[in-house]
């Protein structure tokens, strides 16, 4: 994945924002793409976002239904489960863990004389 600026994140990133995407509600895969592009990452690969909302659901993070489009073909539809609630908020949790550690990182980086 790639944010806009340029810059790659690992693959394991991808769970924990698709889980943080929906905690705002209830979506779908195109939908979820465009989410994860307000949260920055523009280069994502569409065919990893559905097999990783596969196992999600196969572990019983998310739950999904088939819903009508009034524009085109129906769509799967995703939700957290009150499991996946409990997952989103250890993973801000960690991802904050993981800011602290990169920020300072590059604090002590800037800081260098040289």
């Amino acid at each position: 994945m790639t944010d806009a600026s340029g810059a790659s994140l690992p693959r394991q990133f991808l769970r924990p924002l698709l889980t943080i995407a929906l905690s705002t509600g209830a979506s779908y895969g195109y939908e979820l793409t465009d989410r994860l592009h307000q949260l920055g990452l523009q280069m994502i690969d569409t065919p990893a976002i559905y097999r990783m909302l596969r196992t999600m659901e196969h572990e019983r993070v998310v739950e999904s239904w088939w819903e009508a489009s009034e524009s085109g073909p129906r769509r799967r539809v995703y939700e957290l489960t009150s499991a996946g609630f409990g997952a989103a908020r250890r993973h801000a949790q960690d991802l904050s863990e993981v800011r602290d550690l990169l920020d300072e990182a590059v604090g002590i980086v800037m800081d260098l004389k040289g």
